[in-house]
């Protein structure tokens, strides 16, 4: 999608550390016009697929998702992190594989917000070596709900998780693709 990565391109910034930041258009300050662009583009191509439920995870994703809920018009439901003590059979959980050095959680959606009557969209804001998005693939599946597919607003290509997200025959939609970036290079999407 050329408008987010004209917006990636402007003004992502790529650490050393091989994080790219954009905190001040896509996270903790959004660019909602850019945002509503983006749910537009997610709706739209899952228009057809009989989406009931829109499913993110607490904070990035959120905004984007729901957005897209409001487009397809179905409720949005965000999976929170596990607070200690919450477990329990009103819970679906699934456990979020954490990069080395930070904690893991669970991921857990009350129930009654997921059916075998649904029909799942999962939303995302980023993907990389796909924690997250398993992570929430795994809470429709133990929720017995149809999952439609995924959508992420920037794909990592060169960590490998949206490989596994397909090899795991889900249809994952990407909005930008990313396949090399560093400081000195830039950014360089996929074409």
């Amino acid at each position: 999608m050329e408008i987010l990565k004209q917006k990636l391109l402007e003004s992502g910034l790529v650490r050393e550390s091989g994080v790219l930041q954009v905190d001040h258009f896509l996270k903790q300050q959004s660019d909602v016009v850019l945002l509503d662009k983006l749910a537009d583009e997610f709706a739209a191509r899952y228009a057809n697929e009989g989406v009931t439920k829109v499913l993110t995870v607490e904070a990035a994703g959120i905004a984007v998702a729901t957005l897209t809920a409001v487009k397809l018009g179905v409720p949005l439901v965000y999976a929170t992190r596990a607070r200690q003590g919450s477990a329990g059979e009103h819970l679906i959980a699934a456990k979020l594989e954490a990069p080395a050095g930070t904690i893991s959680a669970d991921l857990v959606v009350p129930r009654e917000y997921l059916t075998e009557a649904d029909r799942v969209l999962v939303i995302d804001d980023f993907l990389a070596q796909g924690s997250t998005l398993f992570s929430l693939i795994d809470l429709v599946s133990a929720s017995g709900a149809t999952l439609v597919g995924c959508g992420v607003m920037v794909e990592k290509v060169f960590c490998g998780g949206g490989n596994e997200v397909r090899a795991r025959d889900v249809r994952l939609e990407s909005l930008a693709k990313i396949v090399e970036m560093s400081p000195e290079a830039g950014i360089i999407f996929e074409d």
